[in-house]
């Protein structure tokens, strides 16, 4: 596992936020793979078993609707984010200018 950084800051980091874009994906990835397999054995099954995977199925696809409003509220972390920074920029700008200017 990576080594987390420690200081704070007051937006998130391109790397946090494409580690944490890359996490929430592969989420939804491996919630749509085991619905595959769900659906692929449930056909073989006549038993109790066939109505037990029909309900773990609909877990999986609450637990993938939740994932989904996972990523939207990320990707409106990720604007605001980006929007801190370009506001920030300008005031950094500023500094620098007049460091020079002294």
């Amino acid at each position: 596992m990576q080594q987390k950084s420690k200081s704070k800051r007051d937006v998130l980091s391109c790397t946090g936020s494409v580690t944490i874009a890359y996490s929430l994906g592969r989420v939804v990835v491996s919630l749509d793979r085991a619905r595959n397999d769900i659906a692929h054995y449930k056909e073989l099954l006549f038993s109790e078993q066939a109505a037990e995977l029909a309900r773990i199925d609909e877990m999986l696809v609450q637990a993938m609707a939740t994932m989904k409003d996972a990523k939207i509220a990320f990707r409106a972390l990720e604007e605001a984010s980006v929007a801190a920074m370009d506001a920030a920029q300008p005031a950094i700008e500023r500094r620098e200018d007049s460091a020079l200017d002294s």
